[in-house]
């Protein structure tokens, strides 16, 4: 559907709404996972578990330290 007059139907149509998106049956929205919704990923964790998550990872390339930190010794 390329054409003015058949987006403005299709969009016109009460048969394709926003809660269709949602039922039971339909297909996914996104081809790769969406990581908003996953219960354990990174961006839905709080406190120790986030912490958890978030730590294994490579140090920064100053050591850790921030430019200013760096700078000063």
């Amino acid at each position: 559907m390329t054409r003015y007059a058949e987006v403005r139907q299709v969009l016109m149509d009460p048969r394709f709404n926003r809660s269709s998106l949602h039922a039971a049956d339909a297909p996914p929205l996104l081809v790769v996972p969406n990581l908003l919704d996953s219960p354990d990923g990174l961006l839905n964790q709080d406190g120790t578990a986030h912490q958890l998550l978030r730590g294994p990872r490579a140090p920064a390339p100053s050591g850790g330290r921030s430019p200013r930190r760096a700078a000063a010794g």
